[in-house]
């Protein structure tokens, strides 16, 4: 194995950081991620909740972000919309943000944990 097999950019093409051959999601799931690698058996979830950081640290940040910049440009206009009607469009673009991006979200929060807290040969996942 090489030295430093991480790639990033398998992660965002949600495939196994390591190898880049298999997928990070379950088969027909638009968010629930496979336990592990199916090639090269690295595991992917380390214990229950493993994911819980993805939307707090990296979704829900940039979601704000977007949704502020949203705001401000409306609210600049020359004859602003109503505020209620700012706010609903706001929140309407942040929860279909959010959903629509939180499979890279969670991987690159695998990637980054992995980054960081790299696996141990012990910690592979058995190969089928």
């Amino acid at each position: 194995m090489p030295k430093d097999p991480l790639k990033l950019a398998h992660a965002l093409r949600l495939k196994c950081p390591y190898c880049g051959e298999s997928p990070l999601r379950e088969d027909g799931s638009w968010v629930e991620f496979a336990e592990g690698c199916h090639r090269c058996g690295y595991r992917y979830h380390r214990e229950d909740g493993y994911f819980s950081g993805a939307p707090w640290m990296i979704t829900y940040p940039v979601v704000a972000v977007i949704c502020l910049v949203f705001i401000v440009g409306i609210l600049s206009m020359d004859s602003p919309p109503p505020t209620y009607l700012v706010v609903g469009i706001s929140g309407l673009i942040g929860v279909g943000f959010a959903i629509l991006t939180m499979p890279w979200a969670k991987a690159l929060w695998l990637y980054l944990d992995h980054r960081f807290h790299p696996l141990e040969e012990n910690d592979r996942w058995p190969v089928k």
